[in-house]
């Protein structure tokens, strides 16, 4: 069967200085789609963005029998546009899996999509692919006959991850088309990969429908095979390890960060996505640092103890600081990731995040707004009270207000996120610290172009 994956990307820019990672999700299902014999391309829009002429000139030259999305929150209303350019000029079947039709099916199939594909998407894909006619005994999948919505029951999540053949990367476009965030300088090219999938916790603002809350991890062998190819085949300069909760299982870590000093693997690579406070140890980041890791993101979220308990983070400032002292005293780079104007929030509790961030002296801090995605708690918890419906405005670095609490208004809550921005980054010492972390001549442009965007945001 012929099959088209398509990596929309958002409709509107999210924030110009943003990572584009390749997608993952998207790799792995080409990869059991090619294993069962199925004929696979991928047109990934973030590496380029083509017109509607050029789309639909691409779809009838592909002829696809099937096309599948991945669908985002700020990309769905491109996708559910894509959909009805294809459906004017080709017949395949229309698959759309990702958060936010996970969350939203019976949306996604009111605007065109065929088939909703829930959660982990890789079995269940193959199990539709083999039973077209019949979607009623595919688990996980929604579809829509005769104006009526269904839901089949939910797939069990994929217990060994070692099952899953590696992404298919040799689909995309070269690893040099992917990059982190300038301000960040990553050395390219910059291969991504995960190591585990789901998330023990249940924070507030944090999805987990697509691969849950049972963590579940690679075995070591599995992992050093696809990081060895990434480097061989790939020439990979850099790694991105972007897991829900990479360290939630530190054992796991220690034993991965052996084995690549053991097998002289060790490249420079980072955590982006985050890692938890409560699990750094000592021994935990020296391991790391000697294994290549140079930076790991934390998500510290706020500066107030009160604030933590109703998000439900299950941390506390006491952890946070000591995480950030081995880090230092380590020498790996840390980026703290804060989200402002959760229910509850106040000015002070504000007050008390923005000099957290200050005082912890972190090499870099990203304030977001708190965004209602759905499929969170926190969705659920303000749906009804939403300042913005336009899902091409949900975007985490757009600095859109999404919601008002009686403690906070949009007014003041915009205000609070440029004075972050501003008293985190506009400070001359931050500035000669940041000139100092650039290492070679080729990041300076990225790193400069990064820091003027923040100061231009900061300053709206």
């Amino acid at each position: 069967m012929k099959i088209l994956l398509i990596n929309p990307g958002p409709n509107k820019p999210i924030f110009s200085s943003s990572a584009v990672f390749l997608p993952l999700g998207l790799a792995y299902i080409a990869a059991v789609c090619q294993k069962a014999s199925h004929q696979v391309k991928i047109l990934d829009q973030t590496v380029k963005n083509y017109s509607d002429r050029e789309f639909k000139n691409l779809i009838k030259k592909q002829r696809a029998q099937i096309i599948g999305f991945t669908a985002t929150t700020p990309a769905i209303k491109k996708v559910y546009h894509l959909t009805q350019l294809i459906k004017k000029i080709s017949p395949a079947k229309i698959i759309a899996g990702g958060p936010h039709v996970t969350a939203l099916p019976e949306e996604a199939l009111s605007e065109g999509i065929d088939l909703v594909v829930r959660g982990e998407g890789e079995e269940t894909i193959l199990d539709l692919l083999s039973n077209l006619e019949r979607p009623d005994k595919v688990l996980g999948l929604s579809y829509k006959l005769k104006n009526k919505f269904f839901h089949n029951p939910d797939r069990p999540l994929i217990k060994n991850l070692d099952d899953l053949p590696r992404p298919a990367r040799q689909l995309f476009p070269s690893l040099s088309y992917y990059k982190g965030q300038p301000v960040l300088g990553n050395k390219l090219p910059l291969g991504t990969i995960l190591t585990s999938r789901g998330c023990p916790f249940d924070c507030l603002f944090c999805y987990k429908a697509i691969f849950g809350r049972r963590y579940r991890f690679r075995s070591v062998s599995n992992i050093l095979a696809e990081w060895e190819e990434l480097i061989k085949k790939y020439q990979a300069k850099e790694m991105a390890i972007v897991d829900d909760s990479f360290s939630a299982n530190p054992f796991q870590v220690i034993h991965l960060c052996d084995e690549l000093i053991k097998r002289k693997l060790v490249i420079p690579w980072s955590c982006p996505i985050g890692i938890r406070v409560d699990t750094i140890t000592e021994e935990l980041i020296l391991r790391m640092k000697k294994a290549g890791c140079y930076r790991v993101a934390l998500g510290i979220e706020s500066g107030s103890e009160r604030m933590l308990k109703i998000i439900g983070k299950k941390i506390n400032l006491n952890q946070v600081r000591e995480a950030v002292k081995i880090c230092q005293k380590v020498g790996i780079q840390t980026m703290g990731f804060f989200v402002l104007g959760n229910p509850g929030e106040t000015e002070k509790s504000l007050e008390e995040t923005i000099n957290l961030a200050q005082n912890l002296n972190l090499d870099f801090a990203q304030f977001t707004v708190a965004t209602p995605f759905p499929g969170t708690r926190l969705y659920q918890m303000v749906k009804n009270k939403l300042l913005i419906s336009n899902w091409d405005e949900y975007g985490a670095y757009e600095g859109r207000v999404y919601f008002e609490t009686r403690q906070m208004s949009a007014q003041i809550l915009r205000a609070k996120q440029k004075e972050a921005y501003r008293r985190f980054y506009l400070r001359p010492r931050y500035f000669w610290q940041a000139l100092r972390r650039v290492q070679t001549y080729y990041f300076f442009p990225r790193l400069f172009k990064g820091f003027i965007q923040f100061v231009l945001e900061a300053k709206k």
